[in-house]
């Protein structure tokens, strides 16, 4: 069965790429330190705003730490995911991969980070984020066409789907129109930095059942997409991103 966790973070988008503010001809300065392809300069008029964008030459070191910080003052912090304290602290496995994306050497971190936490003690919390630290990957259309459905594949292949993939995205956008770049829930699955995180089934299911039972003397059991997009939309965009960027 989908799960409300799964559910919660579906990817029914309108995929958007961008790189930030341009510095040269047509260029910009990507998180990891190298140059990709800049917004057009015609896109960031139409916006009339600036794109969010990470800090650049960032290290393994700082990749993790902005995300464990993401976790605690986002995700954790403001109640985006209730069961995300489940699954957080030292047993949580951070893994930075810079190989681009279609790389035998990615496929294996994959493979190898797949079968680790299926093959991990049930009764101790674990969970997995792989940052994708390569330039191409700064594209969130490049992200979705080549990253996530291998990463999906390979679940189903070795673990048949014990192991579920939630993807983030520093620029994730869910929606169609202009209108939609500044749709602050949008920043419910905004990372700091491109990632797969990783998830034992079995937790899932238990982490669900536990929120129903809170519920179970509610009329019905919250929504939580609903109720993420309704408080990131009350707090505004700018105060979203705001948050956001806090993380570094």
């Amino acid at each position: 069965a989908t799960s409300t966790w799964t559910a919660m973070l579906a990817w029914t988008i309108t995929l958007l790429a961008w790189s930030g503010p341009a510095q040269g001809a047509g260029m910009s300065r990507s998180i990891y330190g190298g140059e990709c392809p800049a917004a057009p300069a015609t896109l960031r008029a139409r916006l009339g705003m600036r794109l969010p964008e990470a800090p650049a030459h960032a290290t393994d070191e700082e990749l993790e730490q902005w995300t464990r910080r993401w976790i605690d003052v986002v995700v954790t912090g403001k109640n985006l995911c209730p069961f995300s304290a489940r699954v957080r602290g030292e047993p949580s496995r951070v893994v930075v991969e810079r190989h681009a994306p279609g790389t035998p050497e990615l496929s294996r971190t994959l493979r190898d980070e797949l079968m680790a936490l299926d093959a991990s003690d049930p009764d101790l919390p674990a969970t997995t984020f792989v940052l994708l630290a390569h330039p191409e990957l700064v594209s969130f259309e490049r992200y979705m066409e080549s990253v996530a459905p291998m990463a999906e594949q390979l679940s189903q292949e070795l673990t048949r789907g014990a192991i579920q993939i939630v993807l983030f995205h520093p620029h994730a956008s869910w929606g169609d129109g202009d209108e939609s770049l500044r749709d602050a829930s949008d920043f419910s699955t905004r990372s700091p930095t491109p990632m797969l995180h990783l998830l034992r089934d079995r937790d899932v299911v238990e982490a669900e059942a536990a929120w129903v039972q809170q519920h179970k003397d509610d009329d019905e059991v919250p929504d939580i997409q609903q109720a993420n997009a309704a408080w990131l939309r009350g707090i505004g965009f700018d105060e979203a991103e705001r948050l956001w960027r806090s993380c570094w």
